[in-house]
């Protein structure tokens, strides 16, 4: 169960970034039509976007292996609750 709670929480935390990401991302095409320089002209918000790009890379891996720790869980679970049926248990 701590399992899916953390799951859900960095899919949420997933979500705040990316929503940080595309306004940087409408800030960077703006510049790119404008002859301005992004990471030069918005020092503080570049540092924001490249900040929340690499911590949206660093939960996408650790979403891999929550997810794979929540599979193996899931049978775990599922594989006592047959041996119970079972009166193994």
């Amino acid at each position: 169960m701590e399992t899916t709670n953390r799951i859900k929480q960095l899919e949420i935390e997933q979500n705040e970034l990316r929503a940080v990401m595309a306004k940087s991302d409408e800030r960077q095409n703006h510049c790119g039509k404008t002859g301005k320089v992004f990471s030069v002209d918005y020092p503080e918000e570049f540092k924001e976007y490249s900040e929340a790009y690499a911590r949206y890379n660093e939960n996408k891996k650790t979403l891999v292996e929550l997810r794979e720790q929540e599979r193996l869980e899931r049978e775990a679970a599922e594989a006592e609750g047959m041996r119970a049926m079972e009166g193994v248990v």
